[in-house]
């Protein structure tokens, strides 16, 4: 299962995420983000780029390294003070 959002990267990818689906983002505009994701870990693409980068994930070791370099990114990110 891939998590693809369609021309904006929307807040809904950090859910995604954080359940261990990982996530696309595929455009073919441009378009300011309104959640600043870092496009090394949640990759944007054309259609034709996202359709190859799909296609590599029947190489399931590279999903796996998708979701655990978006995992650990997520982990953080979200990192709370102990004095909260």
């Amino acid at each position: 299962m891939v998590f693809v959002s369609v021309s904006f990267a929307s807040s809904a990818l950090l859910e995604g995420i954080s359940r261990g689906v990982p996530c696309i983002v595929v455009r073919e505009c441009n378009v300011e983000d309104y959640v600043p994701f870092d496009h090394h870990v949640v990759p944007v693409r054309d259609v034709a780029g996202a359709l190859e980068l799909i296609d590599d994930f029947t190489d399931r070791g590279h999903l796996l390294n998708l979701r655990e370099k978006q995992s650990r990114w997520l982990e953080g990110v979200t990192v709370f003070p102990d004095d909260v």
